[in-house]
């Protein structure tokens, strides 16, 4: 379901949404698979007078617990049979003059990048113009025409990301978002890189906050992890996989980890049935190396803990025991944001379904077709707690979800349009995106669970849930 672009005139629209859910495996079992809120491309420059936004339901409940992190080994194999046929033809013949690779697994020979491949052999790479994202190339190439890499840092190699844009697999777009109000005049304001940082003054409300559950400090790894521009791999994001240091990195990141800036900021949100959202609530979250002060701001509201038999809400639910869940660790009010939904960015269609369950939309890119320009949704892979928050189904009688549920939720996402500044290259590019903040939509009591409508179809239960 293509998310559509803003038409010239103001107007009311609805706009695509997917919902989520979230599968743990391995050490702590399956998370139920999560979706969010699709977004819009604006089309117009930042100084017109055109805005949109979308947004998706969600609610919010809490637990008091300690945040874990419950890292997994890599279980990347040989590459799979199509994409080792697709990088034959890029393979190099020696790499007897190549130098070992660096930490971010490049081989640099005379200016050149080239990047060991897992199953064997070894490629030149580039990256590409339009995403950002490294692909195989060949010597006579100047722009590169492989299939897309990344770099698993487990194992130290590279592995083609599989296109999904044809496959039965394609992304799941769930159904549409509650309506928002169109405005003839946008507010942009500069992003929050400049807003001083009190930090006693945040210490302060971090100690007295929270009611629940001690928040611990961070460990010197993990003050050093917020600050590492650390490469995105499915692999280490998994089900089942917590880093709480991911809390304090920038909330926009490509695939090499590094932060996407924000520079402009929708400042309102209205939605036709009156409610309305601003960007103030919102800043702390997006500030620039502000680091565990950011981490902070979710450990005082939110807890990271398993799910027990005790937090079912109906017998379809025990699938979810030893998943993860998201609490309150504090009592949250109605209208209080919640936090900003962070991770990787990437075109979807490189998302395959396994690895969906935290995957938001926020924007769509266009590219040549036969005649008209085709949509491209961007994803961002959510690696923060804001991702592990649960959804609520119906279950048939065998206990498997067939619809999403219309009620039994306490947070919603609102997105803001976004400008924000991405590096291509050695370029420096600024591109519209969606920033979905998630806010309470009722008092919140510490202990309480935080549940989110990710508004699936029934088809895309089905998908995710055969």
């Amino acid at each position: 379901m293509p998310v559509r672009p803003k038409p010239p005139k103001p107007g009311a629209v609805d706009i695509t949404t997917p919902g989520r859910t979230s599968r743990d495996s391995a050490t702590h079992g399956i998370e139920s698979p999560h979706l969010t809120p699709g977004p819009f491309i604006r089309k117009t420059p930042p100084d017109t007078s055109e805005t949109g936004s979308s947004t998706q339901q969600m609610e919010i409940a809490a637990t008091p617990h300690s945040v874990q992190v419950h890292p997994k080994p890599s279980t990347s194999g040989s590459v799979p049979t199509v994409a080792a046929s697709a990088l034959e033809r890029y393979l190099i013949a020696s790499t007897a003059p190549l130098p070992q690779a660096d930490v971010d697994g490049f081989r640099v020979f005379k200016g050149r990048q080239y990047a060991d491949l897992q199953g064997g052999g070894t490629v030149l790479i580039g990256v590409d113009a339009e995403t950002g994202l490294h692909r195989a190339r060949l010597s006579s190439e100047l722009q590169p025409s492989g299939p897309v890499l990344a770099y698993d840092p487990l194992s130290k190699h590279w592995y083609s990301l599989e296109d999904f844009s044809t496959s039965p697999d394609a992304a799941v777009v769930p159904g549409k978002s509650r309506r928002a109000a169109r405005q003839s005049d946008e507010d942009y304001e500069s992003a929050l890189e400049e807003l001083p940082d009190d930090v006693d003054a945040a210490d302060e409300h971090f100690y007295l906050a929270s009611e629940s559950m001690p928040v611990k400090p961070f460990t010197a790894d993990e003050l050093s992890a917020m600050r590492s521009e650390t490469r995105f791999s499915f692999l280490s994001n998994r089900p089942g996989v917590y880093d709480r240091a991911n809390n304090g990195k920038y909330p926009f990141r490509d695939i090499a980890g590094t932060p996407i800036r924000i520079k402009k900021l929708q400042t309102l949100v209205r939605f036709e049935d009156g409610g309305r959202y601003t960007s103030e609530q919102i800043k702390p979250y997006i500030k620039f190396g502000a680091y565990e002060h950011v981490a902070r701001l979710y450990e005082e509201k939110l807890q990271w803990r398993l799910f027990t038999e005790a937090d079912m809400r109906a017998p379809g639910e025990r699938a979810l025991v030893g998943q993860s869940m998201v609490v309150a660790n504090r009592r949250i009010s109605r209208g209080e944001v919640v936090g900003v939904y962070a991770g990787a960015i990437m075109p979807g269609r490189l998302v395959p379904l396994p690895q969906q369950s935290y995957t938001m939309k926020v924007g769509v890119r266009y590219q040549p077709g036969p005649g008209y320009l085709i949509p491209v949704q961007l994803a961002m892979v959510g690696d923060t707690i804001i991702s592990r928050i649960n959804t609520h189904f119906w279950y048939n009688a065998t206990g498997k979800p067939v619809r999403q549920a219309t009620d039994g939720y306490n947070v919603e996402f609102v997105p803001f349009d976004v400008e924000a500044q991405q590096l291509i290259g050695k370029e420096l590019v600024t591109r519209d995106f969606i920033l979905n903040a998630i806010f309470a939509t009722e008092d919140i009591p510490a202990g309480t669970e935080l549940r989110i409508n990710y508004n699936y179809s029934d088809a895309d239960i089905a998908k995710l849930f055969p």
